[in-house]
């Protein structure tokens, strides 16, 4: 895909201004930067849902688009989902060659047998954004364009999604504020301000931020540091060394992080009041059946958290 020059305004609001990048087979990037930078007007200039006021946008011939945009709008709330989908692609090609049924392929994306002849009417917000994830990948696509992949998706699906990632072999443009989903799916990030698109900078986002910060002390974001910048990474590269957190696992990092802080309130409460039970030897049973109970939840969690923080540090 080439890109030169691409323009877009709203009346005064300039949303994509000069934009020009290239991108070869197999690129994977990220873009991030505040709401309302251009992000998703990018997006659409990208896929041909909105016409450029200037500039040429140009895709090689074999290309098939996939774009997961945040609105959803082509589901057709009447349907039952299992006709959506079998609308949509009724056999799905795998990667090895193996064909899948719809209903099969629905059972990935966490769709049970009984659930797939509900009408689309009455999911639920995240189950229509998972019903809209499944469209998207369902037709294989050779370039994949993700807006906010991570809003109103369960960490289920989102593992889900990630797996899906990890064995893509096409172009992937990410606009996301989620870091860890970045960081975890993205070989390179990119900025976006007033419009405007940045250099390229490896991930992870540490990286990316420590090169723009040099380049900015420079004086030049286009200049000397930007030059540093690697050749592409070649996906499946480096399969013995150390592999970055899931979106899925940083999240668990952190979540058992608030899990082993309570834990540990508790216990401490429970010796209090076993210090406090006198001769009450019922109740200093009972506390110490549910003090046994809290250490083995702690000792599982601090294991874990050991393996995730040491992984995390890795990374």
């Amino acid at each position: 895909m080439s890109v030169a020059n691409l323009r877009k305004s709203y009346g005064p609001l300039q949303a994509v201004h000069d934009v020009s990048f290239d991108v070869e087979d197999g690129e994977i990037f990220g873009i991030l930067g505040p709401n309302g930078a251009g992000k998703s007007t990018l997006l659409d200039l990208l896929t041909g849902r909105t016409a450029p006021d200037a500039g040429t946008l140009q895709w090689g011939e074999t290309v098939q688009v996939g774009y997961y945009d945040q609105c959803s709008e082509e589901l057709d709330e009447q349907k039952r989902i299992i006709e959506f989908v079998q609308e949509e692609a009724p056999l799905i090609l795998t990667k090895d060659g193996v064909r899948v049924e719809a209903a099969q392929m629905m059972e990935w994306f966490l769709f049970p047998r009984p659930m797939q002849y509900a009408r689309i009417a009455s999911l639920s917000g995240g189950e229509r954004r998972r019903l809209y994830l499944l469209r998207t990948l369902i037709h294989q696509p050779n370039v994949l364009l993700l807006d906010e992949p991570t809003n109103d998706l369960d960490i289920q699906t989102l593992t889900v999604l990630e797996e899906f990632l990890d064995h893509f072999n096409g172009c992937l443009i990410v606009v996301s504020h989620d870091r860890y989903f970045l960081d975890r799916t993205v070989d390179f990030l990119v900025a976006m301000e007033d419009g405007k698109l940045g250099p390229r900078y490896p991930t992870p986002y540490a990286t990316f931020e420590r090169l723009r910060q040099e380049a900015a002390t420079l004086g030049s974001p286009l200049g000397a540091v930007a030059e540093k910048v690697p050749a592409r990474p070649v996906r499946g590269e480096n399969l013995e060394g150390p592999r970055k957190l899931s979106w899925r696992e940083q999240r668990e990092l952190e979540a058992l992080e608030e899990e082993i802080a309570h834990l540990e309130e508790t216990k401490t409460a429970l010796l209090d009041e076993m210090n406090g039970a006198g001769d009450d030897y019922h109740r200093l049973h009972s506390l110490a059946d549910e003090l046994e109970r809290v250490n083995g939840a702690l000792d599982t969690a601090m294991t874990r958290w050991v393996e995730l923080a040491a992984l995390a540090e890795q990374g």
